[in-house]
């Protein structure tokens, strides 16, 4: 029996979240959910790649390492792997884009307040549909071998989750600043209406 119909027997206990976001809140809230509908309705919800992602290996050389640096959006392996699953919604003009590299988040941040960032980090000129594929073939071995796993009865619930190693990421930190401003906001317009009669 391969994984596929492994699963489908266990279709309405199964629900397996494949998404690739780095953000640690966003994968802390998407564990969040996944273990309220363990303890709620007695199924698994797995946030996959959140488990995997420690295991995945940089397939960049230092060379393009160091071009590239911080591997985050439309970098080498995000344009690669566009290049090998969807070429067509790649910018024409890649090959001669201009580098925006950062080798941390801060460094990042400072590059996207430039007033002329076009929008994008690293080198995305390095990247080939051949590399995009290799991180591809990577992620997808990787998931398939630990829902085998667990499907032959590992613990997940006991490995350390994406979210529980990077959560005081300093870059991430930054980036919710705004949200929390915002989340403020809405707490503050809710309170103010709150007095108002809701339809029935």
């Amino acid at each position: 029996m391969d994984l596929a119909d492994q699963l489908g027997k266990e279709k309405f206990r199964w629900i397996i979240i494949v998404q690739g976001h780095g953000s640690p809140m966003h994968n802390r809230m998407l564990d969040q959910a996944s273990d309220y509908f363990h303890d709620t309705y007695g199924g698994e919800m797995i946030n996959l790649f959140r488990y995997i992602q420690p295991t995945v290996k940089d397939l960049r050389t230092s060379q393009e390492q160091k071009k590239d640096g911080q591997p985050e959006h439309a970098t080498t392996t995000e344009t690669s792997i566009m290049l090998a699953l969807k070429p067509e919604l790649v910018a024409s003009d890649y090959k001669t884009a201009t580098p925006y590299t950062g080798a941390n988040m801060a460094e990042l941040v400072k590059v996207a307040k430039a007033k002329d960032w076009p929008g994008y980090f690293g080198d995305p000129s390095l990247a080939t549909a051949s590399f995009g594929m290799r991180v591809y073939e990577q992620w997808l071995a990787l998931g398939k071998e630990f829902i085998s796993q667990i499907l032959a009865g590992k613990d997940h619930r006991s490995l350390p989750r994406y979210a529980d190693l990077y959560l005081d990421d300093p870059g991430d930190t930054n980036a919710m600043k705004p949200n929390s401003v915002l989340e403020e906001h809405h707490s503050s317009w809710l309170k103010k209406h709150s007095s108002k009669a809701m339809p029935r």
